[in-house]
């Protein structure tokens, strides 16, 4: 069996630090090297990159809301049924608002859904 080293390395620089590789982290950095290329972008996540939502109630699957859906209904059954009252309500608003618009731009980078 080959022995695993341990990274020594306890150094490192990036222009921008981004925590999390699911779906928002990695969204985040394609849009920051869309922006600027030149950019040194550093990912860090707990696990595995690209595998959102291990630990939530989502089970890691991607949704959103058509530009006609009810997001005070989003919130309300989110918070209430799936959050037990503990989400950041403005932020799961703006999160569930936002959520098409970011889908199209995940498709525009050629992400298929």
């Amino acid at each position: 069996m080959t022995k695993i080293q341990e990274n020594t390395e306890t150094n490192l620089s990036a222009d921008v630090l981004i925590i999390g590789g699911g779906i928002g982290g990695l969204t985040a950095a394609l849009k920051i090297k869309e922006l600027s290329p030149d950019a040194s972008v550093l990912l860090v996540d707990k696990q595995t990159i690209g595998w959102g939502g291990k630990a939530n109630k989502g089970a890691g699957v991607l949704w959103m809301l058509m530009p006609d859906q009810d997001i005070d209904a989003f919130v309300d059954f989110h918070v209430r049924s799936i959050g037990v009252f503990l989400n950041d309500q403005d932020l799961l608003y703006a999160m569930a608002k936002e959520s098409y618009a970011a889908v199209k731009k995940l498709a525009e980078w050629g992400s298929r859904f």
